[in-house]
């Protein structure tokens, strides 16, 4: 999720202090550079990819494409170790192979499993065809979604209605073809301009410790010092929260370098770029095939502890409530367990 729709569900003045800190400090449109060769968003002639689905599929185009491109970046170069273990957590619980949704079916997990295999086999190069490998990630991701995971959406739901959705459910030739497309411009934009090598740093689904636990701050893909965010949409122009966001993700990169190790006493998460530089930030449009960058080297991007301040400030107070609210839920939890057992003891006496 990205940070500026989180804040829009936050109340208070914190959400309107840090999106006025975001907005004030962010890059401005001149000071963004497109592979391309032309002013950012600017493109009279667009050669959009995937045109003809209809605007319902457009959302499967953008979830599975991102991971397409996830795959793709882990497939070529060498220093990527991370890809897996993101698949993992959209379809495990926990390390001892619990199951993220219930199975209502007995070949339910059977047939997730046999997806991941194939993911697996794909990003190790062997020979799994790049159909079979789109339609396993999205049997995936379909199977990972958090209505799937919520109480209220499996009493709504039978058995039947989720594992057709997740199993039976198929993509449509067409949407399979464009996020065939966007991974192959993918692979030829970064690899063409350099931003993509063998021997790059790449993280899938970068995290930024405390600011993603509260905020849900989560970029897309970082590869040698740029965080990048993937967007799939099929409109032209320039959006000015779309640079809030990924300008957002640097911030988070500061305060991690200079508070998370204050902040991790009052709640853990783990941040997978620790020991990391961030020198960018960029955006890829993916239907079209744009990048676009900035160089957060500039001295005016290099804000200090003092300006970071506070915004480290105001998430430290969150991760307070929320390891409050935690604490909580545990006793409550504790409370109904002691009654149920207090009870069974009544009843037995």
């Amino acid at each position: 999720m990205g940070v500026t729709s989180s804040l829009r569900k936050l109340d208070g003045c914190e959400s309107k202090e840090i999106n006025e800190f975001l907005y004030k400090n962010m890059p401005g449109k001149d000071e963004l550079v497109s592979n391309l060769g032309i002013k950012p968003f600017d493109r009279k002639n667009p050669i959009l990819i995937g045109d003809c689905v209809s605007h319902s599929l457009c959302g499967r185009i953008g979830a599975i494409s991102e991971w397409y491109i996830d795959i793709l970046a882990s497939r070529y170069t060498e220093n990527e170790t991370n890809f897996l273990t993101e698949i993992e957590d959209k379809i495990f619980v926990n390390a001892n192979g619990k199951m993220a949704v219930r199975n209502p079916y007995r070949d339910s997990a059977k047939r997730i499993i046999a997806c991941y295999k194939c993911v697996r086999a794909y990003v190790n190069g062997k020979s799994v065809g790049d159909n079979e490998v789109i339609e396993a990630l999205d049997t995936i991701d379909k199977h990972g979604l958090n209505p799937f995971n919520s109480q209220s959406c499996t009493r709504e739901h039978s058995d039947e209605e989720i594992y057709y959705y997740i199993f039976e459910n198929k993509l449509e030739d067409n949407v399979v073809s464009a996020i065939k497309q966007i991974g192959d411009r993918f692979l030829c934009r970064f690899i063409e301009s350099g931003k993509l090598k063998k021997d790059s740093t790449v993280i899938i689904k970068p995290k930024w410790g405390a600011w993603s636990k509260v905020y849900g701050a989560e970029g897309d893909i970082f590869i040698d010092g740029i965080i990048y965010d993937i967007k799939s949409r099929s409109t032209e122009g320039y959006k000015s929260q779309e640079i809030a966001q990924i300008y957002a993700y640097y911030i988070c990169h500061l305060i991690e370098r200079y508070y998370d190790i204050k902040i991790i006493d009052i709640l853990k998460h783990p941040s997978n770029l620790q020991g990391k530089d961030v020198t960018g930030i960029g955006l890829y449009l993916s239907r079209f095939g744009e990048i676009v960058t900035c160089d957060m080297s500039n001295e005016r991007y290099c804000l200090s502890e003092k300006q970071v301040k506070p915004i480290a400030d105001m998430i430290a107070l969150q991760c307070q409530e929320i390891k409050n609210n935690r604490n909580r839920k545990l006793e409550q939890q504790l409370n109904v367990e002691l009654g149920r057992i207090t009870y069974e003891v009544v009843r037995r006496s």
